[in-house]
C-alpha cells in the first residue's frame, strides 16, 4: 500500500512540475519595430505626444522577452535602435531619451519607412528571432507624399503583410499597428490608416496616451513564445 501511494504522489509531483515548467516558459512576446514619422506634416505637438507613448510603451512591455527597434523617418530614414541593441528596459529608455523628434524634412514617404523595416529591421542580423511574432508600429498622420507613391505605400503593405515578405527570420505575416496623428493642414489620413493596419481594430488615432498603452499592450498578449 505505502508502494502504491508513493508511486501516485511521485505522478503527481510529476505533472505538477512539468505544467509548471510549461507555464514559466510561455510569455507574451513580440520583436517590435517602431516606425516613427517626424515629417513637417504633422500637427504642433504630435512628435512630443507620440515619443511619450512610446516611452510608457516600452515601460510597460517585458524586457528582453519583446524586443524592440525604432527609426524616425520623413524624406530620409533616421536610425535610432535595432532589435538586439539592448537587453534592459532601463537602457531602452534611456535611448528613447535621445530620439530627436524636430521635423528635419518635409514629404513622408510612409512606403520607403515601410520597406525599411521589412527590409533592415525584420532581419537576423538585426535580431529578428525565429518563432517570435514580428509586429510593426507605425505613427503617421496618414498622407504619403508625393501622392503618386500611395501605390508604393500600398505594395510595402503587401510584403508586410505576406508570409514571404524578404529576410525576416519569421515565415509569418507581420501585424501592423497604426497610431494615427494629426495632419497640420487638416487633411485626414482615415483611409491609408485602416489600408496599412492589418485590422481596422489596430488603427489608434493619438488621443489619450495612457488608454492607447494598456490597449496595445493587451493586443500583444495574444502573441506568445517559449523563450
Amino acid at each position: 500500500m505505502n508502494h502504491f501511494v508513493s508511486i501516485n504522489v511521485a505522478v503527481i509531483l510529476l505533472a505538477l512540475f512539468d505544467n509548471g515548467k510549461a507555464q514559466s516558459t510561455v510569455s507574451p512576446c513580440v520583436d517590435l519595430v517602431i516606425a516613427f514619422d517626424v515629417s513637417c506634416s504633422l500637427a504642433d505637438g504630435e512628435r512630443e505626444t507620440a515619443l511619450t507613448l512610446v516611452q510608457q510603451l516600452v515601460n510597460n512591455l517585458g524586457v528582453p522577452t519583446n524586443q524592440i527597434a525604432l527609426f524616425t523617418y520623413d524624406k530620409y530614414i533616421y536610425h535610432k535602435m535595432y532589435l538586439n541593441d539592448f537587453k534592459m528596459k532601463i537602457l531602452y529608455l534611456s535611448a528613447l531619451g535621445n530620439v530627436n523628434t524636430q521635423a528635419k524634412k518635409c514629404r513622408t514617404k510612409t512606403w520607403k519607412a515601410l520597406r525599411t523595416a521589412r527590409l533592415n529591421y525584420f532581419t537576423v542580423e538585426n535580431g529578428d528571432r525565429p518563432n517570435v511574432k514580428n509586429v510593426l508600429l507605425l505613427f503617421t498622420d496618414g498622407i504619403s507624399y508625393p501622392k503618386y507613391k500611395y501605390s508604393k505605400t500600398v505594395l510595402e503593405v503587401q510584403r508586410l503583410k505576406s508570409s514571404l515578405s524578404g529576410s525576416q527570420s519569421s515565415d509569418s505575416p507581420t501585424d501592423i499597428y497604426v497610431i494615427g496623428l494629426k495632419n497640420k493642414y487638416g487633411h485626414n489620413g482615415e483611409k491609408e490608416w485602416e489600408t496599412i493596419a492589418t485590422d481596422p481594430f489596430y488603427v489608434y488615432p493619438l488621443t489619450d496616451v495612457g488608454m492607447i498603452v494598456q490597449n496595445l499592450k493587451s493586443d500583444f498578449e495574444q502573441y506568445t513564445c517559449e523563450l
